[in-house]
Order: C-alpha cells, then sequence, then structure tokens
C-alpha cells in the first residue's frame, strides 16, 4: 500500500519537530521548562459516600504529594480545577509489598494453637493515575529500602519525582495543547461537613466476634471471644457517640471482631547488632513488640476494616487496642452524621 505524503503534512511534520526539538533545547540548556506544567491534584472519591479511614488516608496522601509538586515551582503550578490544568493527578488509595532482601525481620509470637510466620519489611506506595491530553498513565511511588521508615510521605515524594520525569520527557506534546480531561465527581470538590459536637442520634452498633472453623473452641476464637468483650465495654463507655446494639437487626452498623495477634520484630542488620557492656556482656538484639486487632465495621455493602495496634507500654494492652477501635468507630459516626441520619427527623 503507497503512502501519500501532501505538502500540507510534510510541513506541519517539519514544524512539529522543529518544537520539538527547540524545546528539548530549551529544557537542555535552562534546566527549567519556559513555563510550568499546570497540574490539578485530588483524592479519588469515596464509592460509598462514607468517609472511612481510606478515604482519608487518601486525602493525606493527596495532600503530601501536592505539597512535594508544588515545591518544584520552576515545573509545576497547582491549580485547583481541572478545567484549568494540562495534566490532572488521581490519588487512588495507599498499597505495601514486601522485599525479601531487607535487614527487618519479624516473627509471630508463637501461642497455643497457633503457627510462628516470618514476616518481613514492608514498603509502602501511594498508587496515582496521571491524565492529559485523553491519556492515562498509571504512577506507583514506593518507599525505599533506605527511608522505609519514613512511610506515606516519602512515598508520595517518590510520586513527585516520577511525574516530573513524566513531564520532562512529555514536555513538548504536553503544553500546547488545552487538557480534556473530565472534572471529577461532586464529591471529590467538597468534603462531607464535620458534625455538631452533639450527635442528632446515636450510632446503635453491634458487635459480634468470627466463628471459628474448628469444631471446639481453640486458642484463636479464646482470643476473639475476649476482644469482643472489651470492646462491648469501651463503646458503651461513649454513650455520647455510641450505643451498643443487643441484635444486627436493631442496629445502625455491625462490627465484626476478626482477629488477634502479637508481632515481635527484631533487626539483624550490622548496625543493630548487640551493644557490649563494660562487664563484658551483650544487651541483646533490639525488640518491638506491637498488639494487634483487627475488626470491620458493615453497613449494608459496605465495609471498613479498622485495625489498631498498640505497644506493651499499656499495662493491659489488649484493652488498650479495643479502646484505640472504639474510638475508630466513634471517629466514624462523627465523620460521617450527616449521611447516616439523612431523613431522620
Amino acid at each position: 500500500m503507497a503512502t501519500h505524503v501532501t505538502a500540507r503534512n510534510l510541513i506541519c511534520v517539519i514544524v512539529a519537530s522543529a518544537h520539538a526539538a527547540f524545546t528539548a533545547a530549551v529544557l537542555s540548556a535552562a534546566a527549567k521548562p519556559p513555563a510550568p506544567v499546570k497540574i490539578f491534584i485530588f483524592a479519588k472519591p469515596s464509592p460509598s459516600g462514607f468517609i472511612d479511614q481510606e478515604s482519608k488516608n487518601r486525602d493525606e496522601s493527596a495532600k503530601d504529594v501536592r505539597y512535594w509538586v508544588g515545591r518544584n515551582k520552576d515545573w509545576f503550578r497547582i491549580v485547583e480545577a481541572p478545567s484549568s490544568a494540562d495534566v490532572t493527578l488521581e490519588v487512588l488509595g495507599r498499597t505495601s509489598r514486601t522485599r525479601p532482601d531487607d535487614g527487618i525481620l519479624a516473627l509471630l509470637r508463637p501461642t497455643p494453637g497457633r503457627i510462628a510466620r516470618r514476616l518481613e519489611i514492608v514498603h509502602e506506595g501511594v498508587n496515582t493515575l496521571l491524565r492529559a491530553n485523553g491519556q492515562e498513565k498509571e504512577i506507583t511511588g514506593w518507599t525505599s529500602s533506605e527511608s522505609a521508615f519514613f512511610g506515606w510521605n516519602n512515598a508520595a515524594n517518590n510520586v513527585s519525582t516520577l511525574v516530573e520525569k513524566w513531564a520532562t520527557d512529555n514536555y513538548a506534546r504536553l503544553v500546547p495543547v488545552t487538557s480534556t480531561v473530565p472534572a471529577p465527581g461532586p464529591s471529590a470538590a467538597s468534603p462531607v461537613a464535620r458534625p455538631p459536637k452533639a450527635p442528632v442520634a446515636r450510632l446503635k452498633v453491634y458487635c459480634f466476634a468470627s466463628l471459628s472453623s474448628a469444631a471446639a473452641p481453640d486458642a484463636g476464637s479464646t482470643d476473639r471471644a475476649d476482644a469482643l468483650q472489651d470492646l462491648k465495654e469501651e463503646i458503651v463507655k461513649r454513650g455520647d457517640w455510641l450505643e451498643l446494639a443487643t441484635s444486627q437487626a436493631t442496629s445502625d452498623v455491625a462490627v465484626e471482631v476478626l482477629d488477634r495477634w502479637v508481632v515481635s520484630w527484631w533487626s539483624h542488620r550490622s548496625e543493630d547488632e548487640p551493644a557490649r557492656k563494660k562487664d563484658g556482656t551483650t544487651t541483646g538484639r533490639p525488640v518491638i513488640t506491637d498488639y494487634h486487632l483487627k475488626t470491620v465495621l458493615r453497613l449494608g455493602e459496605y465495609a471498613g476494616e479498622i485495625e489498631a495496634v498498640v505497644s506493651p507500654e499499656d499495662l493491659a494492652p489488649w484493652r488498650a487496642a479495643a479502646r484505640q477501635v472504639a474510638r475508630s468507630i466513634e471517629q466514624w459516626a462523627k465523620d460521617n452524621e450527616q449521611i447516616r441520619t439523612r431523613g431522620r427527623p
């Protein structure tokens, strides 16, 4: 099949090539673009409409990404509307992964009926979706081995680095064209307003523990039963906002106690070798112990995980974990006051 090149097409190709070459030369010489890229950064709206820990995490990471991108004023100018942007960047959520070659290991403390498991250091990441000129590109920023303990903010910083690299590679195609990215839904522009101090109605909470797969009670079922009792007592203490329901049929939400466990962490890196005392004995490797309690709050098709992590500094760590979960349920009730009481007199 023959290819026909008209004079008009040839001129367009020459002009486009010259523009790209000129832009590349300017960027190379000045180490910054002729004009900054206009970028709109926002968090993915909550599909359920409820404010929970996941939606708060997205908002927090969007704020972090906005901060790091905004520091590079030569390359980016943050705008407040997608219609004014060359590029939009949507924060989809947070993620994590483990790496087998990292220097921190952990062992789940064995208890009767449980199996010890070997864990690895967790690297945290922020997932984003970049849109420009009708095209989409997923960008994930991860914490590195050296900065894993700096967490989500470091991952957001790495997102900004990757976005800058993308903008450098695509600047010539990007800035001259007006972005046609659709605006996010209305729920992304205005979060639900904070409720008043006194609730319209208390949130009725029905608590129950996950059933054991074993025929006879085991250590896991005993742990869940104990955690359930602690959680019920902590919910009763928060009578201003929460009310303990006696059945799921009379409740607004149901909270299921999934599991609780203890994790002990120690380091095997050379710089963390046991220190030697003056008398010749060693101090032993540094150990950190965490107590975990995992629950899930359910309302219709909505399910939001609530996990508490406390240290052994508390005299009663399991009770402290239940208190932390109850506090999170109360905060959920406050954050979603207008939604859950909609239609009530």
